[in-house]
């Protein structure tokens, strides 16, 4: 692979996939012309936006000319384990990519201090910095960047007493707007605050008795998960979210009624030995879970469809189908995936012919933290984008009934590629500390 010199004495390396460490300082890369630069918090950051960032994220894709944490532009997270696609059609309003970067043009993989950067087939290529140390354009100096160094002797911090932990909800559901006077909400949801858990079902197919089945697997794992005692280990607390899913399929089928079914997506609030929270969700079909975390939006679960796929590209796929807003930029495969995004291939019930596959995700939480479930009425209707400014700033139930009332006048809207007639449910947990 050749380097290619610059005339800022910069060498930029074109990229089709490569690994990287954080170890060895900040990531320069460029998408076509477009500078980035891939940074750890608590050494490349100042302490103001290190404590704005609450120490919830560790790790930022940041643009040097527009990075403002304030006004909250010019940066996106990048988690441990998770994958990030840039382009203009993945910059969440967060970027002021031009129209040399593509649409999807590169995506980011973290695995510890490990960076994997993947070029998508870009039009003008990526390019990672591998020396020199002047840009050729020169977007200006950071302010907020330096080499802070922790102190040799930290002062000793005296620990308060744990108090109990605060947790809002919040839920909501309305039926399709298309149907009769008197015909069913095919969404069912739960709240459980005892036992920390939300739930949302979300019948498949439109069969008669499809409402049945999704009030059915509610209740059934409504009342499993209550049984999963907080501190329960994680490998037997996702045992047990399986065998839930197991049980309110077995129910389903216990109707006797044919190929009536739902989707599944369940999450509930468990604690490690010395008493932090975490998330573990359960998914089956194509209802969501996603991450709030300091105002940035992150899907947290991967929709059961495109089988045969490698769940790499499922991911990008959904990405990209989740920004989509006008059809005629996707790509004819793109477009064909939109098409069949809702061809899910996991779900509860239905004609006794299959077990349901069941997915399984955890993450820690940190205080301010919001997990959000959706159907597909909500995350079809409204782009991840859309989901995170309707919810912006709102208390847990103002978000909750405002992003219902968004995806309901998207739905209305016979014009835009995304309008799409569904039953809507959100339900909404959020971590207060």
């Amino acid at each position: 692979m050749s380097e290619l010199e610059n005339p800022g004495g910069e060498r930029r390396q074109p990229v089709t996939e490569e690994t990287v460490s954080l170890q060895n300082g900040p990531v320069d890369l460029y998408l076509a012309r477009t500078m980035l630069r891939i940074v750890e918090v608590g050494r490349d950051l100042d302490v103001a936006a290190d404590r704005r960032l609450r120490a919830g994220i560790d790790c930022l894709i940041i643009d040097p000319a527009t990075y403002d944490i304030h006004r909250e532009t010019g940066f996106k997270a990048l988690r441990d384990g998770r994958q990030v696609i840039l382009g203009r059609g993945h910059q969440y309003g967060r970027f002021n990519f031009d129209n040399y970067v593509s649409t999807a043009h590169v995506s980011l993989t973290r695995e510890g201090d490990e960076i994997t950067i993947r070029d998508l087939d870009s039009k003008n290529g990526t390019f990672l910095v591998t020396s020199g140390s002047e840009m050729p354009d020169d977007p200006g100096t950071i302010s907020t960047l330096h080499d802070a160094q922790p102190p040799a002797n930290p002062t000793p911090v005296e620990v308060a007493e744990r108090r109990r932990a605060i947790y809002t909800f919040a839920g909501e559901s309305i039926p399709a707007g298309y149907r009769r006077r008197g015909e069913p909400n095919e969404d069912a949801f739960f709240i459980d605050k005892a036992n920390r858990t939300i739930g949302v079902f979300d019948g498949v197919g439109s069969h008669e008795g499809s409402d049945a089945a999704s009030q059915v697997a509610a209740a059934s794992v409504r009342a499993s998960m209550e049984k999963i005692p907080l501190a329960t280990p994680r490998s037997l607390a996702e045992l047990a979210i399986r065998e839930a899913f197991e049980d309110a399929h077995d129910a389903i089928m216990a109707l006797g009624a044919e190929k009536i079914g739902t989707t599944a997506i369940v999450g509930k609030i468990f604690e490690t030995p010395s008493g932090d929270p975490y998330a573990l969700i359960g998914s089956a079909g194509d209802s969501r879970a996603y991450l709030i975390r300091n105002g940035l939006i992150e899907h947290v679960t991967l929709d059961h469809v495109f089988v045969g796929l490698p769940a790499s590209r499922r991911r990008d796929i959904q990405e990209t189908l989740a920004q989509a807003v006008d059809l005629s930029k996707l790509s004819p495969e793109d477009r064909a995936m939109f098409d069949q995004r809702q061809t899910i291939n996991s779900w509860l019930g239905g004609d006794g012919r299959h077990r349901p596959s069941v997915s399984i995700t955890d993450f820690a939480l940190e205080p301010g933290d919001r997990v959000l479930m959706t159907s597909d009425g909500i995350h079809d209707n409204l782009t991840s984008a859309e989901i995170e400014e309707a919810i912006e700033g709102a208390a847990t139930d103002v978000a909750v009934h405002d992003l219902i009332i968004e995806a309901r006048d998207r739905s209305r809207d016979l014009g835009h590629d995304r309008s799409k007639p569904d039953d809507m449910t959100a339900v909404m947990l959020t971590y207060e500390g």
